[in-house]
């Protein structure tokens, strides 16, 4: 039940069902499943962003960490964690797993970020998002919505 409406009176009291406002609306047509199909495709496009910022900041898996003392931490040991390598002093070597399924040859490897605060790049895209809709429409309706279009997607 729908409620607020105030059509008629049905068994449960005021309002209408939601078969009741599909056909007061003129049913289901192509345009309301044209309409859900274009709603699920942009949801999982803004997923596939999501998933791929995830991937961007992947830390890869370390193994073999060499300590000041000269002990090896092994991979089976579970001393050789991103933690171990970026806080702990004592590590003075370690090798990179490149076998892993974890370990990515992304970003971070070309610009030597492993243990850089990196974990804020994935909400600096979405503030870019949110703050370029506030002066992107005013720049569209002094010089027109296509060359607004085309410089944003150049970038």
């Amino acid at each position: 039940m729908i409620p607020g409406f105030g059509y008629g009176d049905n068994e449960e009291g005021v309002g209408i069902t939601v078969d009741e406002a599909i056909d007061r609306a003129g049913g289901w047509g192509r345009f309301q499943t044209f309409l859900l199909v274009n709603v699920i495709l942009a949801m999982n496009s803004a997923g596939l962003v999501v998933y791929g910022v995830f991937y961007l900041e992947l830390q890869p898996e370390y193994i073999n960490c060499v300590m000041k003392d000269g002990e090896v931490l092994k991979d089976l040991d579970g001393g050789c964690t991103f933690e171990a390598v970026c806080t702990d002093d004592n590590v003075v070597k370690y090798d990179i797993n490149y076998d892993s399924k974890y370990t990515l040859i992304n970003w971070m490897f070309q610009l030597d970020l492993f243990c850089q605060p990196v974990g804020l790049i994935g909400a600096y895209a979405f503030l870019g998002a949110a703050l370029s809709c506030l002066f992107l429409p005013a720049l569209g309706d002094k010089y027109g919505r296509y060359p607004v279009f085309q410089t944003t997607m150049a970038f």
